[in-house]
């Protein structure tokens, strides 16, 4: 890279704020619709990859080559990544999220939180816009939008 490069972090948190929370505002919305589960998860999704595209942006509108070229590296060379790093890139979410559960606990939420669903496909397949799994029952396993509202 070149002897210097002027970084903006307040421009990048900016754009990353937006890039996250216009589309998550949008899948909170579709969310609350019924038949639009799909619309919520794509933009839920697209919330998320807010940060990365805020760098993408960030690093083409520089001009600098050399960043170009820095980021490309980092994005495909796995080598690149330090050892020490990957307990902290796989435990980091698990550890928040197991956190985070545990203070809704503390401040009166139910502990079944903490319990596995025993079938995640459903979530995904809500995803992809299949149709619902049926239990032993007959019964549909996912929730519809209106029984979200009840809730």
């Amino acid at each position: 890279m070149g002897d210097f490069y002027r970084y903006k972090p307040l421009s990048y948190f900016a754009l990353v704020f937006v890039l996250t929370w216009v589309p998550w505002s949008f899948a909170a919305y579709y969310s609350y619709q019924l038949g639009m589960d799909l619309y919520s998860n794509l933009f839920a999704l697209l919330g998320l990859l807010g940060p990365f595209f805020a760098a993408l942006i960030m690093i083409w509108n520089s001009g600098d080559q050399d960043l170009k070229n820095d980021f490309k590296e980092r994005l495909v060379r796995l080598r690149l990544i330090r050892p020490g790093y990957i307990p902290v890139i796989l435990l980091l979410l698990p550890f928040a999220l197991f956190l985070s559960t545990w203070l809704s606990v503390g401040v009166g939420r139910s502990a079944d939180q903490f319990r596995f669903q025993a079938d995640l496909q459903p979530c995904y397949r809500s995803f992809f816009s299949l149709p619902p799994s049926k239990n032993s029952d007959g019964e549909a396993t996912e929730w519809t939008a209106s029984e979200r509202n009840s809730a």
